[in-house]
Parts: structure tokens; C-alpha cells; sequence
């Protein structure tokens, strides 16, 4: 970041960790950017902004923290559960705020594998995590949802979560100019023109396909780079088309599996331009945030002609009118929670209780209960919010399907028909041993998916 030293000098910091300094107090005119020496300090670090963060000093006059994070408390780790005091931000010029602490489960990376996650606050007021891809050499962070405000990341090992970074507070940091959004109010075909200022782009009406990039007369030779970011937005009710290497533009965009790409509704596609030959921009996928929540629609000239779709068991159903199905698995992400006893070498005694805060919504799918020894077991399982702890017998979620072994070591539920399935995030779970014989150690695992 730019600090102003002065009334002639600036010094570059580390935005960051301010200890780091990269440019000690210089004078303005000691300074060339792009090979221009600016007349003034003010004129010097206006055009550092739009390679570096500034800090805000008095001479900044408009607020583009419309988006941001405005308060916090501590965040603490404890194994791999990760505490966050109450928070209040801002999205879109609307207050959200959490009252309680929230509690994310971090899962371990896998073996000899390193991911990097990242803790957002969203529209719902929530504040979740949202899951790097697992590597064995350099991991990257997730890219920050539309309508969410970035808190902190936490890189996450095999064995070992390491301390969140630490938040910025919205209000401290200007924001890149080329991270700056322009909205495309446009229909049909376009091309996206890239300027000094700005490489983020918005969709709001019902663009159909884009063909490519043009570039003002300074793009190229004042604020390109490898290695800057191109980004668009799909916040459209339908879907746009990216043209792979489309002749008759001016700048053609080069995608890596030289296949076009389309970007559906609430999709955000985010690339770094790696190379660049003439006027032809080879991009590179960074990340691309799909979209979320329930839908009312699908775009079925992307899928089907007509038809319906549905979700179950963690697999999206495509129907169309001729009886033709498309299965989808995976989606959307597989949760798990659940509960050990253990009597100490007697069977467990009846009216043990455990209790568990969900920190996402999910819906249940399953039960498995597994024992040590062939006996008998019967557990319930409680449901209600954090306001109301604890969870009594009256808030049970089995219907007449509780987690049952009779004269056995194991059984399951696949159907759940009579359970209530909704959890919401923040809901604490305790499941209550109503009886039991011989066993003395079990396992429960409920199985869902996020949503």
C-alpha cells in the first residue's frame, strides 16, 4: 500500500503486514511510473492506486465500501473447530450482523496435502466456510461469492490447522480500480471493452454470448500485465456463452481447453491473462463460483427440451417430457455428523446425552449405528436452536425411526420417511441413549447434504 510521508514524500508498505516496507520515504519526483514523473504527491500516488492498495488519507472522497466487513471479534481455534465472535458487514449498502459466536468445523486436508480456506459473511447472515481444492504443492484460496464480504483464510494441513489471518476492516483499505465492477446492461451478442480503470464485468440484462475483448488505446501499454485478472459476473436469468478464440475481434480470448464456456446464472468466472501474442489474450481459469441456493428454473437449452429436475440423495434429476433422465452426482456437498459412547467397559447406561452445534445447513439423508458387540441400543436424536438450549425430548427429529440395533452390531436408515430432515446452520443437535443392553460402545453417523 502507498502511505503518504509528508507533504512531498510517499513509502510503499506491504498491505498486509505494514513491518515490510518496500519503498522507504522518497520524494515524488524521484519516482517514474510507466515512465512518467508526476508533477505532485497527490498526482503520484492517484496513479499508484491503480497498481497498489492505498490507504485512505483525507484526500480519498468517495466510499467504495459498500461491500465490507465493519466489525469483529476474536477468532480462536480449538482442534479443528474455528470460533468466531458476533460480526456486523455491509453488501450492497445492507447491515448484516451475527449476535452469536459462530463455530466452523475445518476438516483436515488429506495425506500429505494442503488446502487453503477461506471464512466469508453472506446475505443470510451467516458466517461460513468456503473450501479450497487440496494440493500437494502450492495451494490457492477460494474466490469470495458473490454477495459475501471476505473475514480471513486459514490454511489447513494433514494434521494441523494453522492461525486464521487476520481480518481487515472494510474501511481501512481501497480497493484496486481494475477490481472495480462495470455493469453490462446490454442484450445479445457483445464484446467486453477493458480499460485502465477496470477488467470486472457484471451482467444484468440478457446478454447471450461474448466474443471476445476490446482494449482502449492505453490498456495494453500502461496497466496490462501477466498475470492481471479478468472478471465476470453472470447475474443474468440465463446463461452467457465466452466464445473460444472468436475471429473478426479485436483482442480473441484464448481459454486453455480451447472449448467455449458458458457461465449460468449467479456463476462468476475469474482468469488471469497469461500470455498475450499481438492482440490475442490467452486466459486461465482461476476459479469459477457456482450458484447457490434453491432455484425455481433451469435453463433448458443448456440441459434438456422441457422436462422438470429435481434433488435427492445428493444427485440432481433431469426429466424431460419423453421419459429421458440425466443424473448428475455429486451435488450438492455430502455433510456428515455424529456421535460415540462409550460405558468404560459397561453397557452404556441409559439417558447418557451428547450434545453438537451444526454450523451449516443441511438436509439428512441416513443413519448408520454400528456397536462393538451384539446387543441392543436405541438413541434419539434432538433438535432445536441455539436460543432455546438445550434440546428436549419434545424437539425429537426421528419420527418413529429412531437409530435402532436389536440383537445385532449394526443397522441403517436410507429413508428417513417419518424424520424431520431440515437443520439449520447454528442448531444444536443431542442425541439422548433411551435405552440399551450388553453394548458398550456405538457409533452414530448421520449423513446429509449441504444446502
Amino acid at each position: 500500500m502507498c502511505i503518504k510521508q509528508g507533504a512531498e514524500n510517499i513509502a510503499i508498505h506491504n498491505a498486509y503486514d505494514t513491518k515490510l516496507q518496500l519503498l522507504g520515504s522518497t520524494n515524488y519526483s524521484d519516482i517514474e511510473v510507466n515512465g512518467v514523473v508526476y508533477g505532485s504527491q497527490a498526482e503520484l500516488m492517484a496513479a499508484l492506486s491503480l497498481l497498489l492498495f492505498a490507504k485512505q488519507f483525507n484526500y480519498i472522497v468517495q466510499d467504495i465500501n459498500a461491500t465490507k466487513l465493519t466489525s469483529i471479534g476474536e477468532i480462536t481455534v480449538d482442534s479443528n473447530y474455528v470460533t468466531i465472535e458476533p460480526a456486523t458487514w455491509v453488501i450492497n449498502g445492507v447491515d448484516f450482523e451475527t449476535t452469536t459466536d459462530t463455530v466452523l468445523t475445518i476438516p483436515y486436508a488429506a495425506s500429505g496435502k494442503t488446502r487453503i480456506d477461506i471464512i466469508v459473511a453472506n446475505s443470510s447472515n451467516q458466517i461460513v466456510r468456503i473450501s479450497g481444492s487440496e494440493t500437494m504443492g502450492l495451494a490457492l484460496a477460494p474466490i469470495t461469492p458473490i454477495d459475501s464480504v471476505y473475514i480471513s483464510q486459514i490454511t489447513v494441513n494433514d494434521n494441523s490447522i494453522d492461525t486464521p489471518t487476520i481480518p481487515i476492516i472494510g474501511t481501512l483499505f481501497v480497493q484496486k480500480d481494475e477490481f472495480y465492477e462495470t455493469t453490462i446492461d446490454e442484450t445479445g451478442s457483445i464484446n467486453l471493452h477493458l480499460t485502465d480503470n477496470s477488467t470486472a464485468f457484471r451482467l444484468t440484462n440478457s446478454v447471450t454470448h461474448i466474443t471476445g475483448l476490446v482494449g482502449d488505446t492505453n490498456f495494453f501499454n500502461s496497466s496490462f500485465y501477466i498475470g492481471k485478472e479478468l472478471k465476470i459476473a453472470n447475474s443474468q436469468p440465463t446463461s452467457v456463452t465466452l466464445l473460444h478464440n472468436q475471429a473478426g475481434v479485436e483482442i480473441p480470448m484464448v481459454f486453455p481447453n480451447e472449448d467455449d464456456l458458458i457461465l449460468q446464472p449467479n456463476e462468476v468466472a475469474l482468469f488471469k491473462f497469461i500470455k498475450t501474442t499481438g492482440t490475442l489474450a490467452e486466459l486461465t481459469s482461476i476459479n469459477r463460483i457456482p450458484s447457490t441456493g434453491s432455484t425455481s428454473s433451469i435453463d433448458t437449452n443448456t440441459f434438456l427440451t422441457g422436462g422438470t429436475y429435481s434433488i435427492s440423495g445428493g444427485t440432481l434429476y433431469l426429466n424431460s417430457n419423453s421419459g429421458t433422465t440425466i443424473n448428475i452426482s455429486g451435488f450438492p456437498k455430502t455433510k456428515t455428523f455424529g456421535v460415540s459412547f462409550d460405558g468404560g467397559g459397561s453397557a452404556i447406561l441409559s439417558g447418557t446425552k451428547c450434545d453438537l452445534t451444526i454450523p451449516y445447513s443441511m438436509k439428512i439423508e441416513s443413519w448408520t449405528l454400528l456397536a462393538d458387540t451384539i446387543g441392543s441400543i436405541v438413541i434419539d436424536v434432538w433438535k432445536d436452536n441455539y436460543s432455546n438450549f438445550p434440546p428436549t425430548s419434545g424437539d425429537t427429529i426421528t419420527g418413529s425411526e429412531k437409530p435402532t440395533i436389536s440383537a445385532s452390531t449394526k443397522n441403517q436408515d436410507l429413508s428417513l420417511s417419518t424424520w424431520n430432515t431440515i437443520i439449520n446452520a447454528g442448531d444444536v443437535i443431542r442425541f439422548n441413549v433411551d435405552s440399551c443392553s450388553t453394548i458398550t460402545k456405538a457409533n452414530l453417523v448421520i449423513k446429509g447434504y449441504e444446502i
